[in-house]
């Protein structure tokens, strides 16, 4: 049974993907290449509502989710993952 563990928080895979994004990619060609990942509040929200689990079942709430940002908003699209920085 799914017990929160802070105000607010849903039943999601989403924290352990964002806990992967952050630990094993980051940004790739420009000038921030090489930098760490960092995710703003819409990406982080995304993130989570796109893992969302049912807390009865366990199984995801979305079965296809999309993601669109206008060119320039920082976007999870510019990190390379799987590799080290």
């Amino acid at each position: 049974m799914f017990k929160p563990a802070f105000d607010g928080q849903v039943c999601s895979l989403g924290y352990d993907v964002i806990d992967w994004l952050l630990e094993y990619t980051c940004r790739g060609p420009g000038d921030l290449e090489g930098d760490p990942l960092t995710l703003d509040d819409e990406v982080f929200d995304f993130i989570v509502a796109a893992y969302e689990l049912d807390p009865r079942t366990g199984r995801r709430r979305k079965s296809k989710v999309v993601y669109s940002a206008s060119e320039g908003s920082g976007e999870v699209g510019d990190c390379r993952p799987a590799r080290r920085c």
